[in-house]
């Protein structure tokens, strides 16, 4: 899995509500306006990395068994 490399993003909004689809470690981040000339930023998805924990166990557990 060290070689494994790949990442997309694509965000649509419709109907006043955002959708974000990705692939690897693409990371989409809100840029909210308060005024001012404020701004702060936030989040909107999961980084899809095997260098999370997580991420690679659950990737280990769904193809475990899987011949290369």
């Amino acid at each position: 899995m060290k070689h494994v490399g790949t990442c997309g993003i694509t965000a649509i909004i419709y109907n006043d509500k955002v959708y974000i689809g990705n692939a690897g470690d693409s990371q989409a981040i809100f840029i909210l306006s308060e005024g001012e000339g404020l701004h702060r930023s936030q989040r909107a998805n999961s980084r899809l990395s095997v260098n999370n924990k997580a991420e690679r166990e659950r990737i280990i557990k769904q193809w475990a068994g899987i011949d290369d």
